[in-house]
């Protein structure tokens, strides 16, 4: 990169830009993750500092690298592209290549002391090696709805009108109750599978800094009862920035797993997605060891491609391998462990996470 390139190169913090959306939108492949909501969010929940690098004019840079620098005495130093986004990657305009960044990205990390830079998506880089590899799948929404409707799975079209028929009942919101209904199914769901669920502060500021910017919604069914009341037994949290939607978060209460809930909720949401305009839904990242989530977002039609994360080394230059901390010892742990100890114990782990 020349000295020029150099000096076009600026660290920027999305949380002080109130423009960033429709800069950052102007680059093919921005998502939610990119938007000025999540680096609130992550700064907001967790205390992390964005390190973003925008290579170009301010209002109209030709790159940018989302990077948040994540501080931990138990985990280390590091920045990442972003924490908790299952995908992420940096946005590059057709004429832009990656290693123009390289100079920038070593001099952010030598200031911030980082062992590493990860990101999650492409890597335009000779001899990138990944650090660990997922399935992505994405649900093309250009049909519309009937369209859509005909790559469904028989078997997700049979739960889905028996639920309907069973009076199932699905709405949308974004505002603090359905926030705080979402999170306990959430809690539920995160103990059967034996892990911590993520802090009530971090969907707060989902809330304030996704949701209440109209960035997304959550959907929540709930089982009929002749006066209308009833705790949800479903709920899914989707991000839309654009015409790009994603589905985030699922979570259900196994005890009502009869009613199909959680097929009429993927369902309702898919046509609302496609009610406000999106063209393209991705179903979040899938662990090579998940079949049952695999089938699962496969029966909705979608296309199946692998997910790449890369983790480079700055102390060496080395491409670097990481370890899956999804699976492992701790899952019977958790599960037995009260929900009120798992969500202290959550408060306490994820901000020393990504």
């Amino acid at each position: 990169m020349s000295d020029n390139d150099s000096a076009s190169v600026r660290r920027v913090d999305p949380c002080l830009i109130p423009d960033w959306d429709r800069i950052v939108g102007d680059i093919p492949g921005a998502t939610a993750f990119h938007s000025r909501g999540w680096a609130a969010v992550l700064a907001a929940a967790y205390g992390h500092v964005p390190a973003y690098l925008a290579l170009g004019a301010p209002e109209r840079p030709s790159a940018v690298f989302p990077l948040m620098s994540v501080r931990s005495r138990l985990t280390g130093s590091r920045g990442v592209c972003l924490p908790f986004a299952d995908f992420c990657a940096p946005l590059l305009k057709p004429d832009v290549r990656l290693p123009e960044f390289w100079e920038a990205v070593w001099a952010t990390g030598r200031a911030e002391a980082w062992r590493h830079v990860e990101w999650r998506g492409p890597a335009p880089l000779d001899g990138a090696q990944p650090a660990a590899t997922y399935r992505a799948h994405v649900l093309d929404l250009r049909p519309g709805r009937e369209g859509v409707a005909r790559g469904l799975d028989s078997a997700v079209r049979r739960t889905v009108r028996k639920a309907e028929a069973g009076g199932v009942q699905v709405r949308f919101g974004a505002g603090e109750s359905d926030v705080e209904e979402y999170y306990r199914l959430h809690c539920m769901t995160r103990q059967r599978h034996g892990l911590p669920p993520q802090p009530s502060l971090f969907f707060r500021k989902i809330r304030e800094h996704m949701l209440g910017e109209g960035r997304g919604f959550i959907a929540l069914a709930s089982a009929p009862r002749p006066d209308g009341s009833g705790l949800p037994v479903a709920g899914a949290v989707f991000f839309r920035f654009g015409r790009h939607a994603i589905f985030k978060f699922g979570a259900s209460d196994l005890r009502r797993q009869e009613l199909r809930a959680v097929n009429l909720v993927m369902w309702r949401s898919i046509v609302r997605c496609i009610e406000l305009g999106a063209e393209e839904l991705h179903l979040g990242r899938t662990d090579m060891s998940q079949e049952g989530l695999r089938r699962f977002k496969l029966s909705w039609g979608a296309r199946e491609e692998p997910l790449h994360y890369y983790r480079y080394g700055l102390a060496d230059g080395s491409w670097l391998r990481s370890r899956d901390l999804v699976s492992g010892w701790h899952n019977p742990v958790f599960r037995c462990l009260p929900r009120a100890v798992n969500r202290r114990l959550g408060a306490l782990l994820y901000r020393h996470l990504d």
